[in-house]
C-alpha cells in the first residue's frame, strides 16, 4: 500500500467514529479486505478500528449476527499479536462479544467469553485490556469463578502493594480499582472506599496516563457514591476536583470522566432549579468535547445538548430550546452509537411537542414521520419505545385533524410492528393503539371491526400485570358490553359486564374502579330492562357498598345514580319507608358534592322526596324539602340541576296555592320568572310560561317594589 493510499485509509477510519451511510459501509468493508494481509503496526490499528466501527454499525442497525462476525474477525486476526496496543483491541472485541451474546440470551457463551478475556488479559500491561478485565469481573462477580478471581486479586494486592516496580505498581492499581468496583456491586461500601483511598494514596499525582485514568475514574466514582441529599456540597466539590484536575487531558477515557462530572454538576444545578448555571456546565462540555471521536464522550455530548434544551425549556426560552434540539439532531443524526441514537430520537420527539404547543401541525407531522422513518427498524429497546410514542402521537394528530383513514393506517402499523414486543412500555402503547383503533371503528360506524379489535385487545392483554394495560383491558371490556347493548345482544352484554366485574372488582386503580362501577350500574340497568328486580336490587346494593366511600367524581356519580335507582326500585315495589330512607341517605351523603353528575342525582332525590311527602299528605315536610332544594341549588350553572330547581319552584307555588296562601304563591311564581326567564331551555321555559300566566305584574317591576331596586 502506497503512502498516499495509507493516508486515505487513515482519513476514512479516523475522520469520524461513525459509518454514515451504505457507501461508507462498503468502503470500510473493502478497506478491511485490502489491508487484511498487511503487517505494519499502523495498518493493523486501522483494521482493528475499522472492524469495531463495522460492529457498531451493525449493532445500531439491529443485525446482531453481522456485529458478532466483526468481533470474531478482529479476535481471530489479532489475538496472537505481540503488540500491547493490538491486545487492547482484542480485549475490547472480546468484551463486546460477550455483551452481544448476553443481549441475545446466549448466557453460556457470554460467561465463557468473559472467562477467556480475564484469563488472557488479567496481567496485561495495556490499560484498555485491563479496563475490559475489570468490566468482565464486575459482570461475573456473583459467580464462583468471579469470587475466585477476586480472591486472587486480593492476594496479589497484598503481595505487591508496596512494590517499586512500575509494571507491578500499574497492575496493583488496576487490581485495586477492580476490587473497589466489585465491592460496590456487592454492596460493600466500606471496602469499596478503602480500595479507592489506597489507589489515590499511591497514584494521585502520577503523570502516567494509565494511572491517571484510574485516578480520574476513582475520583469520579467517589463523587457518585456521595449522597446528594446528605452531602451536596461535598459531592459538588468532588465533581469539581475531577473537572479541574483533568479538563485539559487529551486521553478519551479521562475525558469521559470529565464529561460525566460536568453532567453531574449540571444535574445538581437543575435539581436546585438553577437552570442558567446548569446551562453553563452543558455549554462547557459541548464546547470542549463535541469534536471527540470517543463513543462514550459523544454520548455525554449528546446528553448535554439534550439536557441543555430542556433547561432552556424550563426557563421558557422556546427559541433556544428548539435551536438546541435541531443542533443535536443535525450533529448526530448519522451516529451509530446506541446512546447517541437514543438522544437524537428523544430530541426529535421533544421537538414535535414544541411544534404542537406552537400550533404548527404540519411541522409536527413532518417531524414525527421523519423520526419513525429514521428509527423504525432499530433493535434498541429505548428507541423502539420512542418510535411507538411517535407512531401513537401521529395517529392522535390525524384524529384531531379528522383524518380517520390515516389514523387507522397509523394505528394498524404500530400494532403490527410491535405487537410481539416484550417491553412493558411498548405493550402499553400497543394496548392504547388497539383501544383507539376500536374507538375509531365505532366512530366510523364499523361495529364488526370494532368488536374484533376489542376482543383482540382483551385476549392479548387480559393476563398483563401492568396497571396501564389493565386499564385498557377494562375499558375494552366495558366498550364491548356497550356495543353488544347497542346491537340488542343482551346475553353477551350481561356476560361481558359480569366478566369485567369479576376480573377487576378488587383493583385499587382508580381508572379501573371507574369502569367496574360503570359496569355494575349498567348491569343493574340491564336487569331492570329484563324485569329482574331482585338481581337489579342486589347489583345496586353491591355497587353502593363497594364504592360508597370513594372520592373519585366518576365513581361518586355511579354511586349516586345507584342510590337514586334503588329508591325508585323501592317505590315500584311500594316500599315507601325504604324509598324515603334511601333518598335521605343519598342527599346526606352527596349534598355538598361539586360534581355535576352527582348534583343532578341529589336534586332529583330532593324533588322526589318532596313528592313522596306530598303523596303522604305531609305538606310541611314537602314545603321544607322544596325550599331546601331551591336554596341549595338556585345558583347552579348545570342545566340538569336548573331544570329541577325550576320544577321545584313551580311545585312550591302550586303547594302554596293548594293551601290558599296566594301571596306566597305569587312570590314564588315571580321568583321563578325572574330567575329563569332569560334561560333558553325548553323545559324550563314551560314552567316560566305557566308562572307568567298566573301573575299580572311584570316580574322585574314587582321585584323592584319588593326589594327597592
Amino acid at each position: 500500500m502506497t503512502p498516499n493510499e495509507l493516508q486515505q485509509a487513515h482519513e476514512l477510519i479516523e475522520s469520524e467514529i461513525n459509518i454514515r451511510d451504505d457507501e461508507a459501509l462498503s468502503q470500510h468493508i473493502q478497506l478491511v479486505t485490502d489491508l487484511d494481509q498487511q503487517e505494519e503496526s499502523d495498518v493493523q490499528i486501522l483494521v482493528a478500528k475499522a472492524l469495531l466501527k463495522l460492529a457498531r454499525w451493525f449493532d445500531g442497525k439491529g443485525e446482531p449476527e453481522q456485529e458478532i462476525a466483526q468481533y470474531l474477525a478482529l479476535i481471530a486476526r489479532f489475538e496472537h499479536s505481540p503488540d500491547d496496543v493490538m491486545q487492547g483491541f482484542v480485549a475490547q472485541a472480546m468484551f463486546r462479544l460477550a455483551i452481544a451474546y448476553s443481549e441475545r440470551g446466549r448466557g453460556k457463551e457470554e460467561y465463557a467469553q468473559y472467562q477467556t478475556l480475564i484469563e488472557r488479559f488479567e496481567k496485561s500491561p495495556d490499560p484498555d485490556a485491563q479496563a475490559m478485565v475489570t468490566k468482565a469481573l464486575c459482570n461475573m462477580v456473583g459467580s464462583g469463578y468471579g469470587q475466585q478471581k477476586l480472591n486472587e486479586l486480593r492476594d496479589f494486592i497484598g503481595r505487591f502493594e508496596h512494590s517499586t516496580d512500575k509494571a507491578e505498581q500499574t497492575l496493583v492499581a488496576h487490581a485495586m480499582f477492580t476490587m473497589a468496583f466489585c465491592s460496590y456491586i456487592q454492596g460493600q461500601e466500606e471496602q469499596e472506599m478503602a480500595y479507592y483511598q489506597s489507589l489515590l494514596k499511591y497514584h494521585l499525582d502520577s503523570a502516567d496516563v494509565t494511572l491517571q485514568r484510574l485516578v480520574a475514574k476513582t475520583l469520579f466514582n467517589s463523587a457518585v457514591r456521595i449522597e446528594f441529599q446528605q452531602f451536596p456540597d461535598k459531592k459538588m466539590a468532588q465533581y469539581q476536583v475531577v473537572v479541574k484536575r483533568f479538563q485539559d487531558s487529551s486521553d478519551p477515557i479521562i475525558q469521559g470522566c470529565v464529561t460525566s462530572a460536568l453532567l453531574g454538576l449540571a444535574f445538581w444545578y437543575r435539581f436546585q432549579k438553577l437552570h442558567e448555571s446548569a446551562i453553563a456546565q452543558y455549554q462547557t462540555l459541548i464546547q470542549c468535547f463535541s469534536g471527540s471521536a470517543d463513543a462514550d464522550v459523544q454520548n455525554d455530548v449528546a446528553q448535554a445538548m439534550y439536557q441543555r434544551a430542556l433547561a432552556y425549556g424550563s426557563l421558557g426560552l422556546t427559541e433556544q430550546e428548539t435551536e438546541q434540539l435541531r443542533t443535536l439532531i443535525a450533529h448526530f443524526q448519522d451516529s451509530a452509537v446506541r446512546g447517541v441514537q437514543v438522544y437524537v430520537a428523544q430530541a426529535m420527539l421533544h421537538l414535535t411537542g414544541i411544534y404542537d404547543a406552537q400550533g404548527l401541525p404540519e411541522q409536527k407531522i413532518e417531524q414525527l414521520r421523519t423520526l419513525i422513518e429514521r428509527f423504525q427498524d432499530s433493535a434498541n429497546e429505548d428507541i423502539q419505545i420512542i418510535v411507538t410514542k411517535a407512531m401513537y402521537n401521529l395517529a392522535c394528530t390525524y384524529d384531531a385533524q379528522e383524518l380517520p383513514e390515516q389514523e387507522i393506517e397509523q394505528l394498524r402499523s404500530l400494532i403490527v410492528r410491535f405487537q410481539d414486543s416484550e417491553s412493558e412500555d411498548i405493550q402499553i402503547r400497543v394496548a392504547k393503539a388497539m383501544y383507539n383503533l376500536a374507538c375509531t371503528y365505532d366512530a366510523q360506524e364499523l361495529p364488526e371491526q370494532e368488536i374484533e379489535q376489542l376482543r383482540s385487545l382483551i385476549v392479548r392483554f387480559q393476563d398483563s400485570e401492568s396497571e396501564d394495560i389493565q386499564i385498557r383491558v377494562a375499558k375494552a371490556m366495558y366498550s364491548l358490553a356497550c356495543t353488544y347493548d347497542a346491537q340488542g345482544l343482551t346475553e353477551q352484554e350481561t356476560e361481558q359486564l359480569r366478566s369485567l366485574i369479576v376480573r377487576f372488582q378488587d383493583s385499587e386503580s382508580e381508572d379501573i374502579q371507574i369502569r367496574v362501577a360503570k359496569a355494575m350500574y349498567s348491569l343493574a340497568c340491564t336487569y331492570d330492562a329484563q324485569g329482574l328486580t331482585e338481581q337489579e336490587t342486589e347489583q345496586l346494593c353491591s355497587l353502593i357498598v363497594r364504592f360508597q366511600d370513594s372520592e373519585s367524581g366518576d365513581i361518586q356519580i355511579r354511586v349516586a345514580k345507584a342510590m337514586y335507582s334503588l329508591a325508585c326500585n323501592y317505590d315500584a315495589q311500594e316500599l315507601p319507608e325504604q324509598k324515603t330512607e334511601q333518598l335521605r341517605t343519598l342527599i346526606e351523603r352527596f349534598q355538598d358534592s361539586e360534581f355535576e353528575g352527582v348534583q343532578v342525582q341529589v336534586v332529583a332525590a330532593m324533588y322526589n322526596l318532596a313528592c313522596t311527602y306530598d303523596a303522604q299528605g305531609l305538606t310541611e315536610q314537602e314545603t321544607e324539602q322544596l325550599r331546601s332544594l331551591i336554596v341549595r341549588f338556585q345558583d347552579s350553572e348545570f342545566e340538569g340541576v336548573q331544570v329541577r330547581v325550576a320544577k321545584a319552584m313551580y311545585s312550591l307555588a302550586c303547594t302554596y296555592d293548594a293551601r290558599g296562601q296566594t301571596e306566597l304563591e305569587m312570590v314564588q311564581y315571580r321568583s321563578l320568572i325572574a330567575r329563569f326567564q332569560d334561560l333558553q331551555v325548553d323545559e324550563i321555559q314551560e314552567y316560566v310560561d305557566h308562572a307568567k300566566s298566573k301573575v299580572s305584574v311584570p316580574a322585574k317591576s314587582w321585584l323592584k317594589k319588593l326589594f327597592r331596586w
